[in-house]
């Protein structure tokens, strides 16, 4: 037995996880341990519908999603990870050196 992950872009349409479905499904048939990972709303119940799990990322990508509230955002600026890295404006310079160009 293998393991897969799906993973696929954290935005809150349907169509990569609806065209992955049908392979995981074929995978998990053959005894593979099929997993998928996508912070948005819609993707996750329709990965939970089919019966998968669905593997939460780091809170970060949470941000890319669009599914965030202020509350969260603001949790995630002053929060450990954030502090670990010397705050927010320390981690948004470390982000603007390592933009191209």
């Amino acid at each position: 037995m293998s393991k897969y992950l799906f993973t696929t872009l954290p935005t809150n349409d349907l169509g990569l996880p609806a065209r992955s479905l049908p392979i995981a499904q074929e995978l998990r048939k053959r005894g593979h341990q099929v997993t998928f990972c996508n912070p948005a709303q819609a993707p996750t119940r329709l990965i939970s519908g089919a019966g998968f799990d669905n593997l939460l990322p780091n809170r970060y990508l949470l941000l890319l999603t669009g599914d965030v509230s202020l509350k969260q955002i603001a949790r995630f600026l002053i929060g450990e990870r954030m502090k670990a890295c010397g705050g927010a404006v320390e981690a948004a310079r470390l982000i603007e050196k390592s933009l191209p160009g």
